[in-house]
């Protein structure tokens, strides 16, 4: 909150609003500044009692020197928002949304930071995003990667992480044209940025399950979870359900630092989106969805290097175009692990155990916890209890 003309002292008092009710006065005695002004900086104690949802926190001048300033300016108040939750589900996979063409001369070392990446982690949920150049049209480029594409991002390479908009960004997706010699602080720098995204909690699990005829060429597929009490209140009527078809080992050009290579192997590659590029409305049922598709894959694609990546998140609209996209949970499958015909989700219950177990906060337990415990099974799915 900058304010200030001239060289001299002030004794001001700041107040601190939440919801337009004032919570805390600050009290200071600024040494001399000049228009560049003074930062204020602190914590403030929230009470375990507020509303779950949304809330403006606003930062206002009430006196300069015991007087009450006469006239408003705008550096007068300033206001943000935060969210309070009360419980969170497991994080599944982090989505990165990678945005990239044949054509772009430092592609590769994007691909290079992300590579780097999921050597440092293990829950990524990687798809590339091909886009056209005006020197030339990329082969993996479809038609739904570019609505994509337009909502996200304006350069190549690029990238979002769980779209989530992070701060003094003016797109959604970050630029991946990172020095070469930066890459290992590129690949720290963006693990950041993905262990600030998930300070936004999983409100939703997703489980992928999946049916394939080698004959017909035909992958079904389910897509199922369970949603907390709160989700509805946090992610709207807006919520969407997307589903991608990825596939690694697509061998053909790709420029690199104005040369050529003939023989780059893309991996990742976003095949088809098989819902709305936009994301499908969620079938909910109480506290859980089900959303079913059919596909039959293309002839020129090899089953044995796909993938399919689902997530829940919002549509993207005018109203939310970039603080209000982020993902809530994603997940990842290898289509050749339904290559036998049998459906995955198929299980008489026997063999399915406990793999991991979480508090409402979502920190894993050792043992049950008295209170919300949020459980993982070894088939996928995720179920909430109540330890008494």
């Amino acid at each position: 909150m900058p304010y200030g003309t001239t060289a001299r002292r002030f004794l001001h008092t700041v107040g601190i609003g939440i919801d337009g009710k004032e919570v805390d006065v600050i009290t200071k005695d600024a040494p001399e500044f000049t228009d560049e002004g003074v930062e204020i900086s602190g914590l403030l104690d929230i009470h375990t009692d507020m509303e779950v949802g949304e809330h403006t926190l606003s930062m206002y001048i009430k006196t300069i020197n015991g007087t009450v300033p006469t006239e408003a300016t705008d550096n007068d108040m300033s206001s943000a928002t935060f969210n309070v939750y009360k419980e969170s589900m497991p994080r599944q996979k982090q989505l990165v949304e990678h945005f990239t063409s044949q054509y772009c001369t430092y592609c590769p070392i994007g691909i290079s930071v992300l590579e780097g990446l999921i050597k440092k982690r293990n829950d990524i949920a990687w798809v590339s995003i091909h886009g056209d150049m005006q020197s030339g049209t990329d082969q993996y480029t479809i038609d739904a990667g570019r609505y994509i594409t337009e909502f996200q991002t304006t350069g190549f390479p690029s990238a979002s992480f769980n779209r989530t908009f992070f701060p003094n960004q003016e797109n959604v997706a970050i630029g991946l044209g990172f020095n070469e010699s930066m890459i290992d602080m590129a690949v720290a720098y963006i693990g950041n940025l993905i262990d600030y995204s998930n300070e936004i909690p999983a409100l939703a699990s997703v489980a992928i399950n999946t049916t394939y005829d080698d004959a017909t060429k035909k992958l079904d597929i389910t897509v199922s979870g369970q949603t907390l009490d709160d989700f509805t209140k946090f992610v709207g009527s807006d919520a969407a359900l997307t589903v991608y078809l990825t596939e690694d080992g697509l061998v053909s050009k790709q420029l690199n630092q104005g040369k050529w290579i003939t023989s780059f192997t893309h991996d990742n590659v976003l095949r088809k989106v098989v819902t709305h590029p936009y994301g499908d409305a969620m079938k909910m049922s109480g506290n859980t969805y089900e959303n079913s598709y059919s596909v039959t894959l293309d002839e020129t694609w090899n089953k044995d290097n796909m993938h399919i990546v689902a997530f829940v998140s919002r549509k993207p609209s005018s109203a939310n175009r970039y603080d209000k996209l982020w993902v809530t949970n994603a997940e990842t499958v290898a289509v050749k692990d339904a290559a036998t015909g049998i459906d995955t989700a198929i299980s008489n219950g026997a063999d399915i155990k406990e793999v991991a177990r979480y508090n409402a906060n979502g920190v894993r337990l050792s043992a049950p916890q008295k209170g919300i415990n949020i459980v993982k099974l070894s088939d996928g799915s995720i179920k909430k209890t109540i330890v008494e």
